[in-house]
């Protein structure tokens, strides 16, 4: 897309370059305002380099004049007839291609452009906070390991008092026997009933516990 350096403009047809030449005429030069002629003349010289804002040229070849300055020729026209009746603007546009003003976006509002990088803080915030959150969430492996061992740690006392009392109770029962003065094969049964008695009851209650 060419970038143009003017708006509001109309590419230029033969008639409308015709009505320049014809007002820029000696006969007629006269009879219309100076300022006008200067118009004329800088679109003009436009087509020799000089920059002009209110002629360039189009990608096609096609010079570009200001709607402003038509009007102006049109209405000169009106009072200065190019023939035998006088050019409305229609006619001066006619074949001429109408260049609209390029989309200017309005300015944002400063009040608004404060509050949407509040916003954005805002939110770039929250999400530091939560990342920070996920990682101090995460579970500490000395941490679990130092759980781990102390849990294995009270398991093997466990074992070990359960085990330890079963055989103490059987020892118990069996020398209660014996200084009772009963047969070896009572004293062992007394033990072994004193044994299962205690085991049946460490069991029950290690079972509850877990």
């Amino acid at each position: 897309m060419v970038d143009l350096y003017c708006y509001d403009s109309v590419t230029v047809n033969s008639l409308l370059e015709h009505s320049v030449n014809h007002l820029l005429s000696s006969d007629i030069r006269g009879s219309i305002s100076v300022k006008l002629v200067r118009e004329l003349e800088e679109w003009k010289d436009s087509e020799k380099g000089r920059e002009i804002e209110k002629c360039v040229e189009c990608e096609n070849g096609k010079k570009l004049m200001s709607f402003d300055l038509v009007q102006h020729i049109q209405k000169q026209l009106k009072e200065t007839t190019l023939g035998d009746r006088p050019i409305h603007l229609h006619e001066l546009l006619k074949g001429s291609d109408i260049i609209f003003p390029r989309y200017k976006p309005p300015p944002r509002s400063p009040e608004l452009v404060a509050r949407l990088e509040k916003i954005k803080v805002k939110l770039e915030n929250e999400e530091y906070n939560k990342m920070i959150g996920t990682i101090n969430n995460k579970p500490d492996l000395l941490q679990d390991i130092k759980l781990d061992v102390q849990a294995t740690h009270r398991q093997m006392w466990m074992v070990m008092n359960f085990v330890l009392t079963v055989i103490g109770s059987f020892v118990f029962g069996y020398f209660a026997a014996y200084f009772a003065g009963i047969e070896s094969t009572w004293c062992f049964m007394t033990g072994l009933i004193f044994g299962l008695a205690v085991f049946f009851a460490d069991l029950y209650f290690i079972a509850k516990s877990m």
